[in-house]
């Protein structure tokens, strides 16, 4: 799935990632500056700089790529037993974000609360030893997003928070179990918010064409 999104990149001309393979700080830093827009990712050591970009024309129905082709590689990932999964979700993260400020009028990639939520259910599904640190990582990312309003996050995501919860190991540990006591009253308090009753449908109707798997696990946490 991701050789075939590869392909399908290059068909469009995009050049390649700028951002050095797994330096997650720098791709912390540079994924935070690009979408809150405080300043252009070529002032960043390891970004490009757009203006020496090839400038692409809009591309035919069949090189168009969308948020929705990285999301079905990032639920290939999530649903598979490969190592070092949660790497590649963050890889995959950064090429999102960089794309769509490279070409914002062509292609619609900037990740939402969806891809986080992706990626922290491939780091929760490994054995890596840094893994909840990555996806606390990820957590100051996306709430930082959230909080400055940018559409597509919303803090308490109720799928970003459930596989955030599925992450920890051992309760016997102080940092995990304050971890689950905040993240689950934050999931228990949206889900019981009736005014939150629209987040699920609005996702099941703009995700109609993604994996269900979002949608029958949103099911399970609405209230009965």
């Amino acid at each position: 799935a991701e050789r075939l999104l590869k392909e399908m990149i290059q068909r469009t001309e995009v050049p390649p990632s700028t951002i050095h393979k797994g330096d997650f700080q720098l791709r912390k830093k540079i994924m935070s500056r690009i979408i809150w827009a405080t300043s252009p990712p070529s002032t960043v050591d390891g970004s490009g700089n757009s203006e020496k970009l090839p400038s692409l024309v809009s591309p035919g129905p069949n090189c168009t790529i969308t948020r929705r082709d990285f999301h079905n590689v990032l639920h290939s990932w999530a649903s598979s037993k490969a190592r070092k999964k949660g790497e590649h979700a963050e890889a995959l993260l950064m090429r999102m974000t960089e794309i769509s400020w490279w070409y914002p009028l062509i292609f619609d990639t900037k990740p939402d609360s969806q891809s986080f939520a992706l990626a922290v259910k491939c780091f929760a599904g490994s054995t890596h030893n840094e893994s909840l640190e990555k996806i606390l990582n990820l957590h100051d990312i996306h709430n930082g997003f959230a909080d400055r309003q940018i559409p597509g996050f919303v803090k308490d995501d109720p799928f970003f928070l459930m596989h955030s919860l599925k992450s920890l190991k051992n309760y016997r540990k102080a940092e995990e179990l304050k971890l689950a006591k905040e993240w689950f009253t934050r999931l228990h308090t949206f889900v019981m918010d009736p005014k939150n009753q629209t987040h699920y449908s609005n996702n099941m109707t703009v995700n109609s064409n993604e994996p269900n798997e979002r949608d029958s696990e949103e099911k399970q946490l609405q209230p009965q």
